[in-house]
């Protein structure tokens, strides 16, 4: 007797599902970033006036900005896996980024982080 889900190839549908991330867990670890007092103030609020800045100055580049909300994302895997004993696969870790990022630039289209613009255009150096 053989066992048919060994015998049967595996289809498209089933390799896109393997592939995406859990949105259950996209959502906690989104939720546990945002919410995780010491991380936001340690890694999240710098990031943002980073990429705010960069917005302004016209030099943002998306795939960076990814890269540097994953430092933050990281530090909160980090801190979720000291207190609740389970670490994210790196799939969650930058589908969570993307939605972060994507997050800041909706933000900043509505005029979120103007403030910033202020401290950018007082301290432009003159050349």
């Amino acid at each position: 007797m053989t066992d048919k889900k060994w015998s049967e190839p595996k289809g498209k549908e089933e390799t896109r599902l393997r592939d995406e991330p859990d949105e259950i867990s996209v959502r906690e670890l989104e939720l546990f970033v945002e919410n995780d007092d010491a991380t936001y103030r340690q890694r999240m609020v710098p990031v943002i006036k980073n990429l705010a800045r960069k917005k302004y100055r016209g030099i943002y580049n998306h795939n960076k900005a990814v890269k540097a909300m994953m430092y933050a994302v990281n530090d909160s895997d980090s801190n979720y896996d000291k207190e609740f004993g389970y670490s994210f696969p790196i799939k969650v870790k930058r589908k969570v980024a993307e939605n972060l990022v994507d997050y800041f630039e909706q933000n900043f289209k509505n005029g979120e982080y103007s403030e910033y613009q202020q401290k950018y255009l007082k301290t432009k150096r003159r050349k």
